[in-house]
């Protein structure tokens, strides 16, 4: 079972990981659209061309499945995918953790959520649907996190950084029960995000939500201790001209280990 996790860049890899934390069987193909990350600061029109392009691309490598790993891409681009009847595969998109934030907090009445995102996902249908169908059960306020993208994609991770730039944008802003990262890129900084918001905030994604629906929907089976190569992973960009990418990639998915 082939499965393909698409990105517009590094973003995706914390699916990546999550499925390979899972151990079931399955390989991998990566593909990021390093030549036009990031998306959410991008015309609509133009990242939903970049989004066909790469999937048509995928197409090529004879999968089983597509994961679009990115919340951005899934907005503008997830009903025009699953309408072309020329995809024999199924497709699964991503959305903001809202529910799960929900859930989580059934239990408490009038719970505030703090969605974050980029730009385009911010200012989404997608999202706005989201937050309407959850209205009685939480207030919603959402903040554009948009250089997190390019930290993540630049390898810096200096904490006290990432750290300086929340407070940047919240300030003292910190009382809400929990944090949605509705950015895939996000997860690379979850424990700057736990120690920012502090202990009493829930830090949510979805990426074991979507790891395990996938799972199911695809009825993968675990892998047995005994066996060797368990995952195998392809790497594949939309830039050429960068040799060191895949070794750049590989290294960014053992920070998440």
């Amino acid at each position: 079972m082939t499965i393909a996790i698409f990105d517009s860049g590094a973003g995706g890899l914390t699916v990546l990981n999550t499925f390979l934390k899972l151990n079931y069987q399955a390989t991998f193909i990566y593909f990021a659209d390093t030549d036009q990350v990031p998306y959410g600061e991008k015309a609509p029109n133009l990242v939903a061309s970049y989004v066909v392009d790469s999937v048509n691309f995928l197409a090529q490598k004879k999968i089983d499945a597509l994961v679009i790993a990115c919340n951005t891409a899934t907005s503008l681009a997830i009903n025009e995918l699953r309408d072309q009847s020329k995809f024999n595969f199924p497709i699964f998109g991503m959305e903001p953790a809202v529910k799960l934030a929900v859930d989580l907090l059934k239990d408490k009445i009038s719970a505030k959520i703090l969605i974050t995102a980029s730009a385009i996902t911010a200012n989404s249908q997608q999202l706005d649907q989201l937050k309407r169908r959850f209205a009685k059960q939480a207030i919603f306020e959402t903040q554009v996190l948009g250089e997190l993208v390019r930290f993540a994609e630049n390898n810096q991770f200096n904490e006290e950084k990432i750290y300086n730039y929340l407070e940047e944008k919240f300030g003292q802003k910190r009382s809400c029960d929990a944090v949605v990262l509705g950015c895939t890129h996000f997860s690379f900084f979850k424990k700057t995000f736990e120690k920012f918001f502090g202990p009493k905030t829930l830090i949510v994604d979805g990426n074991l939500g979507t790891a395990q629906h996938v799972i199911k929907k695809l009825k993968l089976k675990k892998i047995v201790k005994e066996q060797k190569n368990k995952n195998k992973i392809q790497f594949y960009f939309s830039k050429k001209s960068d040799p060191q990418l895949e070794k750049k990639y590989q290294d960014l998915l053992k920070k998440l280990d």
